[in-house]
């Protein structure tokens, strides 16, 4: 499961983002593309309401490898060029796994 945790947000209407994100596994779907749905889900939500600095905890090591090993135009998954682009935006991500 992803989980984008450790960022508390000062204002109150800003929810703690470790809530905001909790994926499981579709019933028609791969693992590999539960994570890739969580982080994206995450990304989006995170940089609506203004967070720049995140860690992504990742439970998949395929998952890490995807992006660490990421050559632009040869994903075989459609998320992964997108979930790139948004890492690019202007902040802090760091990816982990737990």
């Amino acid at each position: 499961m992803s989980n984008f945790i450790n960022q508390t947000c000062s204002r109150s209407s800003r929810p703690n983002v470790q809530e905001l994100v909790r994926w499981k596994r579709p019933p028609d779907g791969s693992l590999l593309e539960a994570e890739l749905w969580g982080i994206s889900k995450g990304l989006s939500a995170s940089w609506s309401i203004e967070i720049r600095r995140l860690i992504i905890e990742v439970d998949s090591v395929e998952v890490i490898k995807l992006f660490r090993h990421y050559v632009n135009g040869a994903a075989t998954l459609s998320l992964v060029p997108y979930i790139m682009a948004m890492m690019n935006r202007p902040w802090a991500i760091k990816l982990e796994h737990v």
